[in-house]
């Protein structure tokens, strides 16, 4: 992504939920979810997001044939696709990025900024952007924290 485009052979995450817990999808069929790491916005300024969707769809599904997936097309009952667009209006993520701050060495462990302001007593933060991380779990994990913090103070 360092050329501001999504790359022809990108990387991306696959999870099987359904795999473990077979009540997330009917009998016969298989929960998916597909994550692409896009660049920001700002880096991709002029994409038609819906093509580029479609581009990227058929290549997430070309590689999953090649490995032996044997993902059908045709058989998707219900698919969502979130874009970077999605993330900033839906969500209101600082330029439609799902993780948040770069994992550059001054924006991760120690120099990740805290959930609280040095600055305004009482002010807190979490999101992806804060301490401890990105991802689901630790912006849940984040949300406890800081509630923790707040009871504490409270207290």
């Amino acid at each position: 992504m360092r050329h501001k485009q999504i790359p022809q052979d990108m990387p991306f995450y696959v999870s099987v939920p359904s795999a473990t817990d077979p009540e997330l999808a009917p009998q016969g069929d298989t929960a998916m979810f597909v994550l692409v790491p896009t660049p920001l916005l700002s880096e991709m300024p002029n994409v038609d997001w819906e093509a580029e969707t479609a581009r990227v769809k058929a290549r997430v599904l070309e590689r999953l044939w090649h490995h032996n997936v044997g993902l059908d097309p045709e058989k998707i009952v219900v698919e969502e696709v979130l874009t970077p667009l999605d993330w900033k209006r839906g969500f209101g993520l600082y330029d439609g990025s799902a993780f948040g701050a770069a994992h550059t060495l001054f924006q991760v462990g120690p120099f990740r900024a805290r959930n609280y302001s040095d600055d305004v007593d009482g002010l807190y933060y979490v999101g992806a952007g804060t301490t401890p991380g990105t991802g689901m779990p630790m912006v849940v994990l984040g949300g406890k924290l800081t509630a923790e913090r707040i009871e504490s103070r409270v207290r």
